[in-house]
């Protein structure tokens, strides 16, 4: 997802926050640089986002108090099928995006 990451001279940190958040904040579109702080003091993420346009752009999120989730899926267990009619796959499909652009 990026080309290049930086970790600064810090102990291993674990924080929370709902992805809703995080994935709002990179729903930006071309963007070119994306600073995450997490401060402990006040328990607040801070996403700085910069764009290939020179716009600037803020988030800040309130962590959260929660476990790690594991989950683990057999596959065989949960078999998939959809069965669809062709005019209707054609409908659902067109309303996808045609470029990352978009």
């Amino acid at each position: 997802f990026f080309d290049v990451y930086e970790l600064f001279e810090q102990p291993v940190l674990s924080a929370s926050l709902l992805s809703k958040s995080l994935v709002a904040s990179l729903k930006t579109s071309r963007i070119c640089r994306a600073i995450f702080e997490v401060f402990t003091q006040t328990n607040k993420m801070v996403v700085y986002i910069d764009c290939e346009n020179g716009l600037q752009k803020r988030f800040e999120f309130d962590l959260i108090d929660a476990d790690a989730l594991q989950a683990q899926i057999n596959f065989d267990l949960y078999p998939v099928r959809i069965t669809v009619e062709a005019g209707e796959l054609s409908r659902l499909l067109v309303s996808f995006q045609q470029s990352l652009e978009e």
